[in-house]
């Protein structure tokens, strides 16, 4: 039987079912009396590595073992490395560990990186960059992670931090190690406490609501800490307001609020003291009181505003009676002033009607004005 292998082909001879020979382009004659050979031929531009196309116990039953080093780049792995593939220097693929994989030399050149993941899980993301685009092809062998600028990340191997990782691109094989990744914001965060059902020192119930404003200091301490550390610094309020509400009574509390928020800022700082958090502003945003307990207050309200208002009254007419006094005096002391006075007056009368008919002249009419106001 004839065969013809093509420039961009290479054929598989086995005999009797074993891998006997590789064949480069050619034409080749084999006997088709006897059905000992069978030839598998390739298109090596199309199909690659070579190694998924042969079973790999024939690979050792090949005559002239020279044959693989002849036509196939070979890369070994172990069962902790995995590979980085350059094709013609460019990044070509992934390759998984404890595998021995071949590829056809023909036109392109390979070469391939060996990563002992066991001893370094971390692989250099700026060298192999272009990984990132085929994370998705690589069957779970290793997992790519970005932290922000304003974040830091605490790496874990094998439930054991290992390092804090800055603002970067990181990416970490999975396949030997357990990788564990937990990113926490850096910058100033808010918490809010409401509804916190309290009782004053003098018996009263209230409900207060506060607001937090904290910062993770020490992303190390705060990890290895807390599961849920956002969690322990609501209860630890929780805690401290009741402790502060039950030393004051509610009048203090009213008029007191600035110097109570900054009293609780100080004892939430100093419970969460060695915790990797820093409390940066605490205050007091609301003070609910019961139904009764309002209407109390606004009836003592409504009654100091009254108080309030017949005290300015009274001053205002103590005040009117005191200028009364003192005109009624210049008055007296001046005749001409007085004078004045009675002309304005005459001025003002006249001012609201429609004419006036004067017959002996301004002091006739002043007397028959002071008659009229007499009678």
């Amino acid at each position: 039987m004839k065969y013809l292998i093509e420039e961009n082909q290479r054929a598989f001879v086995y005999k009797n079912g074993v891998m006997h020979t590789i064949l480069a382009p050619w034409r080749y004659y084999f006997p088709s009396v006897l059905s000992d050979y069978k030839v598998d031929i390739f298109n090596i531009d199309q199909e690659e590595p070579a190694f998924k196309l042969l079973e790999k116990n024939n690979l050792s039953t090949i005559i002239d073992p020279k044959l693989l080093d002849e036509f196939f780049y070979q890369f070994e792995l172990k069962d902790s490395e995995i590979g980085i593939v350059f094709r013609n220097k460019n990044i070509h693929s992934a390759l998984k560990w404890g595998e021995t994989y071949l590829f056809w030399k023909w036109f392109w050149e390979y070469s391939c990186d060996v990563i002992d993941v066991e001893k370094e899980p971390q692989i250099d993301i700026q060298k192999y960059k272009k990984l990132r685009d085929l994370i998705k092809t690589w069957d779970n062998i290793a997992q790519y992670y970005f932290v922000e600028s304003y974040e830091k990340a605490v790496l874990e191997i094998d439930g054991n931090i290992n390092q804090i990782l800055d603002a970067w691109e990181y990416l970490f094989s999975n396949t030997y190690n357990k990788i564990g990744f937990t990113k926490y914001d850096m910058r100033l965060q808010n918490l809010d406490v409401s509804g916190q059902e309290i009782l004053t020192k003098d018996k009263i119930s209230i409900r207060m609501n506060i607001s937090v404003n904290f910062m993770i200091d020490d992303v190390k301490i705060f990890h290895s800490k807390f599961a849920q550390g956002y969690d322990y610094i609501y209860q630890k309020a929780q805690f401290i307001i009741r402790e502060l509400a039950s030393s004051k009574k509610l009048d203090e509390l009213l008029e007191l609020k600035n110097e109570a928020s900054m009293q609780l800022a100080k004892l939430l700082t100093d419970a969460l003291k060695d915790s990797g958090l820093k409390i940066d502003f605490v205050w007091i945003k609301d003070i609910i009181l019961p139904w009764d307990m309002r209407d109390i207050m606004n009836q003592v309200i409504e009654a100091e505003k009254k108080s309030q208002i017949n005290v300015i009254q009274r001053r205002d007419e103590t005040a009117t009676t005191r200028s009364l006094l003192n005109t009624a005096k210049l008055l007296e002391d001046n005749p001409l002033l007085l004078r004045l006075k009675e002309l304005e007056t005459l001025e003002n009368i006249i001012d609201k009607v429609g004419s006036v008919n004067v017959s002996n002249w301004i002091d006739g009419l002043l007397k028959d004005f002071v008659k009229i106001w007499n009678s």
